[in-house]
């Protein structure tokens, strides 16, 4: 796949990645040392955050239109799951 060979980095980009890293970071952290109703919902919130936010970062970076709308594609599965597991984490918390 091209699209990730022929990134270019702007601003925007980095600045989604970075928060990418952060939320990373927090995911983790809450999976290994912490205990709460709606725990698993909350993990899959965050991983659809993650996925939605790293087709974001990855569309921003792209050069050409082609790319542009693969990522923009490719972002669909973690709409559509965050608002649903959203839910859920409410539900249970």
């Amino acid at each position: 796949m091209t699209c990730l060979t022929h990134l270019h980095v702007t601003l925007a980009a980095a600045t989604a990645a970075m928060l990418w890293a952060i939320c990373a970071m927090i995911l983790f952290w809450v999976a290994r040392n912490t205990r709460f109703a709606g725990k698993p919902a909350f993990l899959l919130t965050l991983s659809a955050m993650l996925w939605w936010l790293f087709t974001v970062a990855a569309d921003l970076a792209s050069p050409g239109e082609a790319c542009k709308v693969a990522w923009s594609l490719a972002a669909w599965p973690g709409i559509t799951l965050l608002p649903g597991m959203s839910r859920l984490m409410l539900k249970f918390a």
